[in-house]
């Protein structure tokens, strides 16, 4: 109740296995999906068999201004963004990751 819903944009690097765990890798404050420090520990879990799901959160990246412009938010709502990313990594509801997964596979992790 009374949160703005927001688009978010996100990588996915899926494993070989549709059914392999799937790992939301979230970035910082200062970065977004197409930093660095985010990329070697998702290319390095891909690597080990995950698969890994990259949000951009709101404001940030390609999200765009959906905090509104000008608007500074002090993350008010990054935790939505991240609980939504792992929601979606969970149900894949538009079939686009390989179908629903046991919540008990997907795991976040976050810079």
């Amino acid at each position: 109740a009374g949160q703005r819903t927001a688009t978010l944009d996100a990588w996915w690097l899926p494993a070989k296995d549709p059914k392999a765990p799937r790992i939301v890798v979230v970035h910082g404050t200062a970065t977004n999906f197409n930093d660095w420090s985010v990329h070697v520990p998702a290319y390095l879990l891909r690597s080990m068999g995950f698969a890994v799901l990259l949000p951009n959160l709101r404001g940030h990246g390609s999200a765009g201004d959906s905090v509104g412009v000008g608007q500074v938010t002090w993350g008010w709502a990054y935790h939505l963004d991240v609980l939504g990313a792992w929601d979606y990594a969970v149900q894949d509801s538009h079939g686009e990751l390989g179908g629903s997964i046991d919540p008990g596979s997907v795991g976040l992790m976050g810079f």
